[in-house]
């Protein structure tokens, strides 16, 4: 999953959108979102279900992509304000990636 390529454009807040839809137990739901954070609309409605993910008390984390020197490849200032509200941003290898996820687990 972490190696494909699926191009751009992609409307990350219709995503998450549809994931909010899906939590059942508020408490006990993470969401991790991989992207490079390049929102293909506007980036309020991602921002605003953030926020009320975030109040909900689900766990969210997003992954943010690396290019192929596995170097930071991302949206700094989307990530940003993600961040602020409530979505720790990290860009990690896939290794360290299960380690972060297994220690929000726990």
């Amino acid at each position: 999953l972490m190696t494909v390529q699926l191009g751009g454009g992609t409307n990350i807040g219709k995503a998450m959108r549809v994931a909010e839809g899906l939590v059942q137990q508020p408490q006990r739901t993470v969401i991790a979102l991989i992207s490079d954070f390049c929102e293909g609309a506007t980036p309020t409605p991602l921002l605003q279900t953030v926020s009320r993910l975030t109040e909900a008390r689900v766990k969210l984390l997003g992954l943010a992509a690396l290019d192929d020197q596995q170097e930071p490849a991302y949206d700094h200032d989307l990530a940003s304000r993600l961040v602020a509200r409530g979505m720790p941003i990290a860009a990690l290898t896939p290794q360290r990636f299960a380690e972060w996820l297994a220690e929000v687990i726990q």
